[in-house]
């Protein structure tokens, strides 16, 4: 006699452990590999702009041969062969149409170089002047870069740097500190670069 097949609940049941134990099986291999799940790396960071100024950054007075309070190159002293020394600038004020330097002993007061009808656009370089300039009369009478020498102590030398909105008038007549003056009282904005002479007994006279 033929058997009958196994009633529908009977294989619903099967069905059912069958299933359960494929999920067992899979879990288990899913927990022995090690692997689990990261959360995904942050978002890289947006560059940031460089090379360009800040809003309203100060103008700048620099020199490639000295930092801020740094001593005096030797070739711009009196015993080194007195080349006007190397000056540069940035962030000056847009409006600015003449820039002026002058070079003043801190010890003394005396003014050693002034210089005026500077471009904006240009810079000062190792004992020379760039087109367009020119070097009026120092407190010491010298049209010129005046080279300090070695005293018995150390002192520095305060370079300003000076921007006006309109063409300097400068009389000829007026040297030294006096120019100095009326250069500030036309200037918008100052910068200041200080640097320090060393003490080289025996080299040179006093200025």
């Amino acid at each position: 006699m033929a058997r009958s097949a196994p009633s529908s609940p009977y294989r619903r049941v099967v069905a059912t452990l069958v299933a359960l134990g494929s999920f067992t099986l899979l879990a288990a291999a899913c927990a022995s590999d090690g692997r689990s799940l990261n959360p995904p790396p942050p978002a890289p960071a947006a560059p940031a702009v460089g090379g360009t100024a800040a809003p309203g950054a100060p103008m700048r007075l620099v020199s490639p041969d000295f930092n801020e309070g740094g001593a005096l190159p030797v070739t711009a002293t009196e015993a080194g062969g007195g080349l006007s020394p190397a000056l540069s600038w940035s962030s000056v004020p847009a409006d600015a149409v003449e820039l002026a330097v002058s070079a003043t002993r801190s010890d003394t007061g005396a003014v050693l170089w002034v210089v005026v009808g500077l471009d904006p656009k240009t810079r000062i370089a190792l004992g020379t002047l760039p087109g367009g300039s020119v070097a009026l009369r120092n407190d010491l009478g010298v049209a010129g870069w005046s080279a300090p020498s070695a005293d018995v102590a150390p002192y520095s030398v305060r370079f300003t740097l000076f921007a006006s909105t309109r063409k300097l008038v400068i009389a000829t007549s007026l040297t030294g500190q006096s120019a100095v003056n009326a250069i500030a009282q036309s200037a918008s904005t100052q910068a200041i670069l200080n640097a320090t002479v060393s003490p080289q007994p025996g080299l040179g006279t006093n200025r």
